[in-house]
């Protein structure tokens, strides 16, 4: 679910996390 992704993407931003290494 894209919207989803994007939600958990938006909050790894706000705290300072990087979700693009888990592959999201």
């Amino acid at each position: 679910n894209e919207r989803v992704i994007k939600a958990i993407k938006k909050w790894g931003k706000e705290n300072n996390l990087d979700f693009d290494e888990i592959g999201l």
